[in-house]
C-alpha cells in the first residue's frame, strides 16, 4: 500500500502546482488533470516538476530473476526495488521516496534547492546530466521525461511505497561518474555535428515526440537541450530550438513512427514488392518487430556479459579482490546489470543460470 496521506503534508509544496491543487493521472497515457490535494490518494500517478523543479526522478524496470529459496517472486522484486545497498554502492543519498507497482519502481530525490520554473540553460543542462548518469547507473529508463513526468503516486493505496529516512539533498550529491562507453544518448544514431545540427535535432525530437504521447512543447524543448548536450558540437540557440519544437507540433501528423529495430543485422528479406495481401503483410511486419526486439535484447545481453567477463579477467590479473562495484566500474555497466548475470562468494564469480 502507499505510505499514507499523513505524509503528504511533508511534501505538499513539492507536489502542489498551487495551494490545494495537484496534477494527477488515472492511467499512464491519460491526459493530466488538476484535482484538490485532498484527493491525492485516489490516483495512481502524480505529476512532478510542473513549475519549480523539486525532484530528481528515476524509473527502473526490475529484471526477472529467480527468487531465493523460500521466497516468492513478489518478495524478491520488493527486496531488490527497496534495497538501499544500490544507493550506498553509488555513494549517493537515499531517495526520499520509492514507489513500486508490478515490476517497475520509481525513485524520488527531493532537491534542497529546487530549480526555478524557467532555469538557465546551464542549470537545466547540469540537472539533466546528473539525472542521466544516475539513471544509467541504476539501470533505469533513459527516455523517461524529467519535467512534468507522470510518476507512480506514493500516496495511492494500490502502490507499494517506502519513505526513507533521508533529507533533501543537493544536486551535486547525486553525481555519478559513468564511462564514455555509456554515452549512448536517448535518440539513437542521429549525427549531431556542425552542418547537420538542425536536421539531427529535428529527427531525434520527432522520434521522441512519436514515442511519448501527450508530450508538450516544454517537454520537447527540454528533451532537445538534453539531446544536444550529449554531443561535442555546440547546442543550437534557444530560438532555433523553439522553432524546431513548433515545426514538430505542426508537422508530426504527416510523419509515421516506427520502433528502431536492427532488422538489417538479422539478414531479413525485404517485404517490399512481395505482393502479400494487407492482412498477411501486417502479420509479417508484427512478427518482424517481435523478432527484432528479441534480437536487439540478445545483443545487449551479450555485450553486457562480455564487458563483465573482461572486467573480471582484468581485475583478477591485477590481483584485485572481486566486488560488484569494481566489476561494474571496470566494465562500464551498472551494478544492477552485474548482479543480473553473476554471483560473488568469497571473491569468486559464478554466472547465474
Amino acid at each position: 500500500m502507499g505510505i499514507g496521506v499523513q505524509y503528504f503534508s511533508e511534501f505538499r509544496e513539492q507536489f502542489e502546482i498551487e495551494p490545494g491543487r495537484i496534477l494527477v493521472k488515472t492511467f499512464k497515457d491519460d491526459p493530466v488533470i488538476p484535482v484538490p490535494s485532498a484527493h491525492v490518494a485516489d490516483y495512481p500517478y502524480i505529476i512532478l516538476n510542473r513549475g519549480d523543479i523539486h525532484w530528481v526522478h528515476v524509473d527502473v524496470d526490475m529484471p526477472r530473476r529467480s527468487p531465493a529459496f523460500g521466497e516468492t517472486e513478489a518478495h524478491s522484486v520488493q527486496f531488490e526495488a527497496f534495497d538501499t545497498a544500490q544507493f550506498e554502492a553509488l555513494n549517493v543519498p537515499l531517495p526520499a521516496l520509492s514507489v513500486l507497482s508490478r515490476r517497475s519502481v520509481h525513485h524520488f530525490w527531493q532537491l534542497a534547492t529546487p530549480l526555478p520554473a524557467d532555469p538557465t540553460r546551464l542549470a537545466i543542462r547540469y540537472y539533466l546530466d546528473v539525472r542521466r548518469n544516475l539513471i544509467r547507473a541504476l539501470g533505469g529508463d533513459i527516455a523517461c521525461q524529467a519535467i512534468g513526468v507522470g510518476a507512480k503516486n506514493p500516496f495511492f493505496a494500490g502502490n507499494l511505497a517506502v519513505r526513507y529516512p533521508s533529507k533533501p539533498c543537493a544536486l551535486t550529491s547525486l553525481r555519478v561518474l559513468t564511462s564514455a562507453e555509456n554515452r549512448d544518448g536517448a535518440a539513437g544514431n542521429a549525427e549531431y555535428e556542425y552542418g547537420n545540427r538542425n536536421v539531427a535535432t529535428f529527427k531525434a525530437a520527432l522520434r521522441y515526440f512519436g514515442s511519448c504521447r501527450g508530450a508538450t512543447s516544454e517537454d520537447l524543448l527540454v528533451y532537445i537541450e538534453h539531446f544536444q548536450s550529449l554531443h561535442e558540437a555546440e547546442p543550437l540557440g534557444r530560438a532555433e530550438n523553439q522553432n524546431i519544437v513548433g515545426s514538430i507540433l505542426k508537422s508530426s501528423k504527416y510523419y509515421s513512427f516506427r520502433a528502431e529495430r536492427n532488422y538489417g543485422a538479422m539478414g531479413l528479406i525485404t517485404l517490399k514488392g512481395s505482393g502479400l495481401p494487407p492482412e498477411q503483410m501486417l502479420a509479417k511486419i508484427r512478427a518482424r518487430q517481435s523478432d527484432g526486439a528479441k534480437f536487439s535484447g540478445a545483443q545487449r545481453t551479450e555485450k553486457a556479459k562480455k564487458a563483465i567477463k573482461q572486467a573480471i579477467l582484468s581485475l583478477a590479473a591485477g590481483g584485485q579482490k572481486l566486488t560488484g562495484e569494481k566489476i561494474a566500474a571496470h566494465g562500464g555497466v551498472s551494478l544492477r546489470v552485474v548482479w543480473k548475470f553473476i554471483k560473488l562468494k568469497n571473491g569468486v564469480a559464478t554466472w547465474n543460470d
